[in-house]
């Protein structure tokens, strides 16, 4: 059912993400994202970096491969220290993943 959305969306404009709370491994949003023709955004040099409190990572942006090659840039997750932290432990039990794309008119597919 998912492939379908996913491939409907792609047809409508190459340029698809699914952002969430997956809760599910590493290993298995991999999987996930192959199932579905998609592939995940991982945050570069944040290896063992959870996207929660409790250092889980369950958080990802899946991205189409034409949105992969053309206007992805960068993603990250945001950690706090100090009072930051503390406050940032009472908003949510997640921390916010941030990714970066290209949004020039010429990376316009449709």
């Amino acid at each position: 059912m998912l492939t379908n959305i996913v491939n409907d969306a792609i047809r409508t404009d190459p340029d698809v993400i699914i952002a969430g709370d997956f809760n599910t491994t590493e290993e298995g949003i991999e999987e996930l994202a192959t199932a579905i023709g998609m592939r995940v955004m991982v945050p570069p040099g944040q290896d063992g970096q959870g996207t929660t409190h409790a250092n889980n990572r369950y958080d990802y942006f899946l991205i189409s491969p034409d949105l992969a090659d053309e206007e992805a840039l960068t993603s990250r997750i945001v950690t706090w220290t100090g009072n930051d932290l503390e406050m940032a432990k009472k908003v949510s039990d997640h921390l916010p993943v941030v990714s970066r794309f290209r949004a020039d008119q010429r990376y316009k597919d449709r």
